[in-house]
């Protein structure tokens, strides 16, 4: 049977419409205490909501009021109904090395986990850039970013590349989580995408614009296209605005290079798990 489509996110009505039923929020309370080793049991809590409910559910996670798709982009459906088990490890390394005050920057942000978890982190005098240049995922993040008065996170509508200039962005309606460039290996061989004409602009020349002159931490998530983006960086950008700590998303067919790209440059890897890597600047900087 084909699964059901995305709903689709409604950003004009105010965060509480789209309130969970009793037994909603009954199975959701029931997944988010899943211990991470029985996390197959969220699979099981959360289908007759991930495939029964048509509209978005408006829920408080993290003392956030978010309004998430129960379906149609991985970062969502983690938020509703796991949030416990969302990236343990990554979130644990922000949390023990950004300070109120701090810089965060979020490239691939999706629908905000990292740039909202960093927000905590950093409070209200720090800055956070969530770097998103899908319109739709742009839509949603800044819909959560208002329903929570929260006006320190600069939503950056660029693609980060190693060049300067315009770009199709490959968007996935099933699965907003896939983006991709459109030059990319893998974008060419996702199935059916949707194109967008986006602006590129290398990472060095966006914190250049954005008047960033540190990097307590970045994120960096963006289908495999992170080694040009971080080629073009050291390259460019002086030793004192690389990020002290840089997590990026781990793919077997990119993990060499981003490794030599980081440890070639005093950084130590300080995690490795299936999803991400993470490396800590060691050298003086």
């Amino acid at each position: 049977m084909m699964k059901p489509p995305a709903p689709d996110f409604d950003d004009s009505a105010p965060w509480g419409r789209y309130a969970p039923t009793a037994w909603q929020r009954g199975l959701m309370a029931a997944s988010h205490r899943v211990p991470a080793p029985l996390s197959r049991l969220v699979v099981a809590f959360r289908r007759p909501i991930k495939y029964g409910v048509h509209h978005p559910l408006d829920v408080t996670v993290w003392g956030l009021k978010l309004r998430l798709l129960p379906r149609g982009n991985t970062s969502e459906v983690k938020l509703l109904f796991a949030p416990q088990l969302f990236d343990r490890e990554e979130f644990a390394l922000l949390a023990d090395h950004l300070r109120p005050g701090g810089v965060f920057v979020d490239v691939g942000a999706n629908a905000g986990a990292y740039t909202l978890w960093a927000r905590r982190c950093v409070g209200d005098g720090g800055r956070v850039l969530a770097v998103e240049p899908d319109p739709e995922m742009r839509r949603r993040l800044e819909f959560n970013l208002r329903s929570n008065g929260i006006g320190n996170v600069e939503v950056c509508p660029v693609a980060l590349s190693d060049r300067d200039g315009e770009g199709e962005v490959l968007s996935n309606p099933r699965q907003r989580g896939q983006n991709t460039l459109a030059d990319d290996e893998a974008a060419r061989a996702g199935g059916p995408r949707v194109a967008q004409r986006v602006k590129l602009l290398p990472l060095s020349d966006l914190l250049a614009q954005r008047g960033v002159v540190q990097v307590d931490a970045l994120k960096i998530d963006i289908e495999g296209h992170e080694p040009p983006v971080l080629t073009h960086f050291f390259a460019h950008a002086p030793r004192g605005l690389w990020p002290a700590l840089a997590i990026t998303e781990y793919k077997p067919s990119t993990a060499a290079l981003i490794e030599e790209l980081f440890t070639s440059r005093g950084y130590r890897r300080v995690l490795a798990n299936r999803g991400n890597l993470a490396f800590r600047l060691e050298a003086m900087r």
